[in-house]
């Protein structure tokens, strides 16, 4: 076992500093560090746990490259630190969960690549390139939050991300999606890619992505080379769908998967494996969906509650998107409110997810929510809170539904 506490006037850690000493278990760095070497810690297979000071701008180059067994970067706030180099927490295969500073501006490639253990990953905001191999062989990787800001997706930056069912591209800044990005993501059930998108190489994105189904506008004009090898579905090939089902008896389809097969048998068979239906797919669309989403609800509003492959219902898929059309999320909260409310509030930790985005965009369809009682338990959005099955019952959303609705509270509670 080793321990080291570097003295505060230290200002910074040099190349290989720590480079293969195994046996470090614990460091302490300065309180005014600036910069981290290159593989100034790599290969420290006892470290565990790490602070890094508010003072440090940078981190060079396999810093923390194969510390196989760390598992916490604590980071003081307000950080300074705003440059990753590339493949600095590489191969860290116990990392589970890891909160970027938001002043971070540059992820250098691999940075994430074979860390087995990561399950979601929120990007800062000043980062407007995701590098190649970023997050590669990711295994257990289910989310990524991009930036607002992100233009550019480059070569196999989430390739074998297996289990990674849930990232989206902004519609107002993307622009580049390199050959080999999403290869072999086998759970991702889809993604809508804005118009003007360029798709470079000769390869697909999403090659061996045996689940997925790409979204795209009417006008989305990929680049020249590119022939998508994955079922695409457009607004427009929705539209066709809900009026061929208005102009057909309603027993002819006992669910929306049946008029998915008739459009694209291949479409259907990627639909059932990820428990989707129409309505799923029109969630992940940002805008111009409300009166597309009410003609399904009125037709089948069974559809509406069902859950996909990862246990979410349709308000909670649009609730949880950086963008989302808000009419569409109005006519599905009108529908089940007091079932969202409660699949919000209990279904959604075991996932990863917190449940405030889902009650702040639900809320601001419909505020009455506040004030209707589950029709199972008769229990209160803020009971239900308060009250979760799962043992994760999060204090800040009990409050905040509180003061939004604070006459709810009676002195029989």
């Amino acid at each position: 076992m080793r321990v080291e506490h570097l003295p505060d006037w230290q200002t910074e850690i040099k190349n290989d500093a720590y480079n293969k000493y195994k046996s470090l278990e614990y460091i302490r760095l300065p309180s005014n560090l600036i910069k981290i070497g290159e593989c100034a810690f790599n290969k420290c297979y006892s470290l565990i746990s790490i602070t890094i000071p508010r003072s440090c701008t940078t981190i060079c180059n396999y810093g923390f490259d194969s510390c196989i067994n760390m598992r916490s970067y604590k980071f003081e706030q307000p950080s300074n630190l705003n440059y990753l180099g590339d493949s600095v927490f590489a191969g860290n295969e116990q990392l589970y969960q890891i909160s970027l500073p938001d002043g971070i501006t540059n992820l250098g490639w691999g940075s994430f690549s074979r860390c087995f253990n990561l399950c979601e990953l929120r990007i800062p905001k000043g980062v407007t390139t995701i590098a190649r191999d970023f997050c590669y062989r990711c295994s257990r990787l289910k989310r990524v939050y991009l930036s607002p800001q992100t233009t550019a997706i480059y070569r196999h930056a989430f390739m074998n991300c297996t289990n990674l069912y849930d990232i989206q591209v902004p519609t107002e800044t993307f622009q580049v999606l390199v050959e080999g990005v999403f290869n072999d993501c086998t759970n991702l059930p889809c993604m809508y890619l804005p118009s003007k998108v360029t798709i470079e190489g000769k390869g697909d994105p999403f090659s061996g992505c045996s689940t997925f189904i790409l979204l795209c506008d009417d006008d989305t004009s990929l680049s020249d080379n590119y022939t998508p090898t994955v079922p695409c579905l457009t607004l427009s090939t929705i539209q066709s769908m809900v009026e061929k089902l208005y102009d057909t008896p309603a027993e002819q389809y006992v669910n929306l998967h049946l008029l998915l097969a008739e459009h694209s048998e291949e479409m259907a068979i990627r639909a059932r494996r990820q428990d989707m239906n129409l309505i799923h797919y029109l969630c992940y669309y940002p805008k111009n969906t409300a009166t597309l989403m009410e003609q399904l609800v009125h037709k089948f509003p069974i559809d509406a509650c069902l859950k996909d492959a990862y246990g979410r219902v349709p308000l909670e898929i649009i609730a949880t998107r950086n963008e989302r059309d808000l009419g569409a999320m109005k006519v599905l909260a009108d529908l089940y409110p007091t079932s969202i409310i409660w699949d919000a509030l209990h279904s959604v930790h075991p996932i990863g997810m917190t449940c405030q985005s889902i009650l702040d965009s639900v809320i601001l369809c419909k505020l009455d929510v506040l004030e209707m009682q589950h029709e199972e338990t008769n229990l209160y959005p803020f009971q239900l809170a308060a009250t979760s099955d799962l043992g994760c019952c999060d204090l800040n959303v009990v409050f905040g539904l509180l003061c939004l609705k604070p006459e709810v509270l009676s002195e029989n509670w």
